[in-house]
């Protein structure tokens, strides 16, 4: 019997924009501090060095950390501008996410077409009877 080919599935991972509530963004090159308490905080560093931004300082908490809010309130007190991400804003109040210093990162999920065609053609059913290479 011939090998069949299996399809080339990819799910990337990058950040749209970085802006603060006011809708002010960052130039690039930018000298910027990361305060985040996400699963892979390491990745999120990655994405913001690739759109472009120089991390000065990193501070990376624990998933879900209760200590979020207080840690970077400390970390305003700085001068660099605060990237933080979706995730870390919806744990702050709306009057703390006003802060014109903090600037969040809205990521982007991309998946390619052979992956798109695959859960069109599948119409739903891809969850029920994944193919091994997803």
């Amino acid at each position: 019997s011939a090998d069949m080919e299996k399809p080339n599935f990819a799910v990337t991972f990058g950040i749209e924009k970085i802006q603060n509530l006011q809708g002010k963004s960052l130039s690039p090159n930018s000298p910027v501090a990361v305060v985040t308490g996400i699963g892979n905080p390491k990745r999120f560093a990655l994405d913001i060095e690739s759109f472009g931004l120089q991390i000065q300082k990193c501070v990376f908490l624990t998933d879900h950390s209760k200590a979020y809010a207080r840690v970077l309130r400390a970390e305003l007190d700085g001068d660099l501008p605060i990237v933080l991400s979706e995730k870390d804003a919806a744990r702050l109040s709306a009057r703390e996410k006003e802060n014109p210093a903090l600037y969040i990162a809205k990521e982007r999920v991309q998946i390619n077409s052979a992956l798109l065609d695959y859960l069109k053609a599948a119409d739903g059913g891809a969850a029920k009877n994944p193919p091994s290479t997803l």
